[in-house]
């Protein structure tokens, strides 16, 4: 569910800047899996999550597949629906925060849950630190691929002050 909601926000994104299905495979990646995989890294998880389980990858290769078919067929439509897509804002658009969202709670948990087995001691510090690479990692990698590095971190959202908040609370 994760995986899929941090995959369609980089499908829209990829669709909005004009990037081919590469590049669409890309964006949807990298806060689909990105983030988790420099998780892994930090906190010395064997094998990775990307790794482990190639479901992610291939939920995300599916959905990239499934959007960039989706988008032809809207291209066929009347024009006012195609130009009203044109004009989405991607960056604040109500239905992709709601994905952002979902996407970034999900992940909170999952990287606090995973601080237990991988003995990140003390909890309370790390379970946060965790939180926060893999929703800020996977949007950080994201906004370099895109060429924009310092937008995760030049916002007034606080999507990591929330990451962090939370995986201080759970843990």
């Amino acid at each position: 569910l994760a995986t899929g909601a941090a995959a369609i926000s980089g499908i829209f994104m990829a669709r909005k800047e004009g990037y081919n299905p590469v590049g669409a495979f890309l964006l949807a990646a990298a806060p689909a899996a990105g983030g988790g995989l420099v998780r892994d890294l930090i906190s010395g998880r064997h094998p990775v999550a990307v790794v482990a389980d190639p479901t992610m990858l291939a939920t995300v290769l599916w959905l990239v597949v499934a959007g960039y078919l989706l988008f032809r067929i809207i291209a066929r439509l009347p024009a006012r629906y195609g130009e009203a897509l044109e004009r989405m804002d991607v960056d604040h658009h109500p239905l992709l925060v709601a994905f952002d969202t979902l996407w970034m709670a999900r992940f909170t948990v999952i990287s606090v849950m995973l601080a237990l087995p991988t003995h990140c001691e003390p909890l309370w510090m790390w379970a946060p630190l965790l939180a926060a690479t893999t929703n800020g990692g996977g949007s950080r990698l994201r906004d370099v691929i895109r060429h924009r590095p310092h937008t995760s971190l030049r916002t007034t959202t606080l999507y990591l002050e929330i990451s962090i908040l939370w995986g201080l609370m759970l843990s």
